[in-house]
């Protein structure tokens, strides 16, 4: 078998994303297999849920979709079998709505919109292995079997961070191209804000094997060489409601956002 697709799937609808990906896959005659799995019902999280759903798979290559994506390129497949010979990890990448979808979800979209001006492929191969990210990506199954996602990283958060790391330390080529997917699952901008700071305690646990894997950390270690960490988790926690409560706008500040993550982390 060719291509393994693993999506693993939470309070999502994922028929169109199936759909369209069997008729690409049908076109190029690929052998292929989709395999779903229903973290709801499982509860594995997403580190192991992904583990689960590799150990299912035969093909030789392996792609991780989010179940949140949305098919917007008619060589979205065609691109990752060109690019499969070159590297054992392929990163294809992301992009989001030009409109914002609705103002509930306001500080999502902005963050990730802003991002996006920054993930073309030539942007995340100055840095590939910090650029990694579990969305929408290729790799031979030998190699992520070697690897695996670490199951200790419960939740939200940085299991990608974590297995970019790994595989700068083991030398694995990563290679970047530009062929994104659309995340449409933006969450309310109170669940982002829950999210946030599930991903930022992750963070905090696993601080040690992503230094230097993390612009956050980076800034973090600064504050603390300065003395200033202690100050700006003092100020975070007499502004928490404040922040929070900017947070919930139908036009949040990015800059505000940043601030109220690092005094989150000093908080931690």
């Amino acid at each position: 078998m060719d291509l393994s697709i693993l999506i693993p799937v939470y309070r999502w609808d994922c028929t169109q994303l199936v759909s369209d990906l069997k008729k690409q896959a049908d076109a190029l005659h690929l052998a292929y297999e989709i395999i779903q799995a229903n973290d709801e019902k499982l509860r594995y999280g997403r580190a192991k849920v992904r583990n689960f759903l590799a150990s299912r798979a035969k093909g030789k290559w392996l792609l991780f979709l989010d179940c949140d994506a949305t098919v917007d390129n008619e060589r979205f497949l065609q691109n990752y079998m060109e690019a499969a010979p070159k590297a054992p990890v392929v990163c294809g990448g992301c992009h989001h709505a030009d409109k914002l979808p609705s103002k509930n979800v306001s500080l999502r979209w902005k963050y990730e919109r802003r991002a996006d001006r920054k993930r073309s492929a030539k942007n995340r191969s100055r840095h590939p292995y910090s650029q990694f990210s579990t969305f929408n990506f290729l790799i031979e199954r030998e190699t992520f079997l070697n690897i695996q996602f670490d199951e200790t990283c419960v939740g939200y958060g940085h299991e990608d961070t974590l297995f970019g790391a790994e595989l700068e330390q083991r030398s694995i080529p990563v290679l970047h191209i530009d062929n994104p997917l659309r995340h449409d699952g933006l969450e309310t901008n109170a669940r982002y804000m829950e999210k946030t700071r599930e991903a930022l305690r992750n963070l905090r646990r696993k601080q040690d094997e992503l230094s230097g894997y993390s612009p956050l950390l980076r800034t973090y270690h600064l504050l603390v060489r300065l003395g200033l960490d202690d100050s700006l988790a003092s100020f975070f926690e007499a502004n928490r409601d404040w922040f929070e409560k900017q947070m919930r706008k139908k036009n949040p500040s990015l800059f505000l956002f940043s601030i109220y993550k690092l005094a989150y982390y000093c908080h931690i």
